[in-house]
């Protein structure tokens, strides 16, 4: 009746069977995609978290160095050239 009527009828088996696995594919492409998405954002993250990790050790490296600096400067007698060794006058 609906064919009398000039209603499409979507009735086709191998239509039918083409439209599913059509839908399929078109799926699975979709996720292939977003696992890939998700692969690449996570090795972002790592490779953020290690960048972060290695700039926070040299800083903390650096800090050290300073600290050093800083000790070796307070060593040194003013006015004079090395580090002190004793009293002037004294043996």
């Amino acid at each position: 009746m609906d064919r009398a009527k000039g209603i499409k009828v979507h009735d086709d088996p191998r239509k039918l069977k083409e439209s599913i696995k059509k839908e399929e594919k078109k799926h699975n492409k979709s996720k292939e995609k977003w696992e890939g998405r998700v692969w690449s954002v996570e090795a972002k993250r790592k490779e953020r978290h290690e960048k972060r990790r290695e700039n926070v050790k040299a800083k903390i490296e650096q800090k050290k160095m300073r600290k050093i600096e800083k000790r070796k400067k307070k060593l040194m007698r003013p006015g004079f050239e090395g580090r002190k060794e004793g009293f002037i006058g004294g043996d």
